[in-house]
């Protein structure tokens, strides 16, 4: 790990920002390593070129639409939350949700449902649950691990409108 930040101390400005920002939520570790590897500049911008390339759906093109929107929405999604909050992954990859339901019931953590209409990635609908653990901190998705961690009193019914969407998330 120390090796990992003595690599990046080196790197020029821009190298950086290609690392902790710009690929931060697209890069595969194996890529990563390579990168980091890399010991001349023309090298590390031959390396960026090539992974926006790959990314590209029409490479045909002079744009790269991926690459164009992904860091746009990318910048947008972090001053909006949190560069590391889970829902700037979500904006940057798939676009602001269609619809967004913030759950108010008393006894629950604060949560905020997004759903898509669809994602061209699983070609369906999506619904996520995002939720603030213990109601401090950064969000969270909720993966399915146990209904308790949405909980922020006692886990009583209560009479909540939005805990419908919470059921379906």
């Amino acid at each position: 790990m120390l090796i990992f930040f003595l690599l990046l101390s080196t790197f020029k400005p821009e190298y950086e920002k290609f690392l902790n920002f710009e690929s931060y939520y697209l890069i595969l570790p194996e890529e990563k390593e390579v990168f980091l590897k890399l010991e001349e500049d023309y090298q590390r911008d031959i390396f960026i070129e090539e992974f926006w390339r790959r990314r590209d759906p029409f490479p045909d093109t002079y744009e790269n639409e991926f690459k164009e929107g992904f860091l746009r929405r990318l910048e947008e999604g972090a001053q909006t939350f949190d560069f590391y909050d889970p829902r700037t992954r979500f904006y940057a990859l798939f676009g602001p949700p269609d619809e967004i339901i913030q759950i108010k019931c008393e006894n629950y953590v604060p949560s905020f449902i997004w759903k898509y209409r669809r994602l061209d990635l699983i070609s369906s609908p999506a619904i996520l649950l995002f939720y603030q653990p213990l109601g401090i901190g950064r969000y969270k998705l909720y993966e399915g691990m146990g209904e308790e961690v949405l909980y922020s009193g006692e886990a009583r019914e209560e009479i909540c409108f939005e805990k419908i969407y919470l059921d379906q998330a």
